[in-house]
């Protein structure tokens, strides 16, 4: 039901999805952080956006992934958001419960990808490995 709201209220267009591929990559970034580090790693992660930042708390508070998720869907629906702002929400909504669960980060890709189109970004996540 939820995804079928997103459907009907909002388009992403090639360039969201391409703007948010720096959201992806900051938490394919995050994921590499809590298996290197461990949760607490995240703790002084410094970042602007604060619905990644309130994500990150959640992720060190050791909230639980349903509960993370069902705070991001409040933040879409009852926000004022651009469509890039929802995409964005969306990948942190996905990125944060994979990264709560322990969610490999080759699988956290392949969770996110599809929302900015894994056909023409197939090779974010070897770009960002070997930039690692």
């Amino acid at each position: 039901m939820f995804y079928t709201y997103i459907k009907q209220y909002y388009t992403f267009t090639e360039k969201d999805k391409n703007e948010a591929v720096k959201m992806l990559n900051q938490f394919l970034s995050v994921s590499m952080i809590c298996r290197e580090e461990g949760i607490l790693g995240l703790e002084n992660l410094e970042t602007e956006n604060p619905y990644l930042k309130k994500a990150i708390e959640l992720i060190v508070d050791g909230v639980d992934e349903k509960i993370i998720s069902e705070i991001f869907e409040k933040y879409i629906i009852f926000g004022n958001h651009t469509s890039l702002e929802v995409l964005e929400l969306l990948l942190i909504k996905e990125g944060a419960a994979a990264v709560s669960r322990g969610d490999a980060t080759n699988i956290i890709y392949l969770k996110l990808a599809p929302f900015i189109g894994i056909e023409e970004n197939q090779n974010i996540y070897k770009e960002f490995t070997d930039n690692k």
